[in-house]
């Protein structure tokens, strides 16, 4: 018997509401980029029934910005997502520093598909 992969679908995020009157959806790699997005902009304890969830990465990034920061703002990154999107698998992480922003490019492969997606963070001092 063959597997069958199920494309997840999701409320879209930012949320909207379409002209039918009911929440605009999204699908695939737009949910997963959602997720991942999600969990890395949110830090443990900003939601009340999951106060693990999230990422400690808004406060490594905004701390000195050196290499050890970013080593350990690279490991959190693939132990949130780890942790908390096991649809996907981090595949590179890499940064680019400027004098004001520190911008995150995740590289990440669904599971059970070939297919790799970016997801981009932007973070401004």
């Amino acid at each position: 018997m063959a597997i069958k992969l199920i494309k997840p679908v999701d409320v879209a995020m930012p949320f909207q509401m379409a002209e039918a009157g009911y929440p605009v959806t999204s699908q695939g790699r737009q949910t997963l980029d959602a997720l991942i997005r999600d969990c890395l902009l949110t830090t443990p304890g900003e939601r009340v029934y999951r106060p693990g969830y999230g990422s400690w990465l808004r406060r490594i990034v905004f701390s000195n910005i050196g290499s050890p920061s970013l080593l350990q703002a690279r490991s959190e990154i693939v132990r949130a997502v780890g942790a908390w999107v096991p649809q996907v698998t981090i595949v590179a992480v890499d940064f680019v520093v400027d004098d004001t922003t520190v911008t995150a490019a995740v590289t990440w492969q669904p599971s059970g598909s070939g297919a790799i997606a970016t997801t981009t963070l932007e973070f401004r001092q």
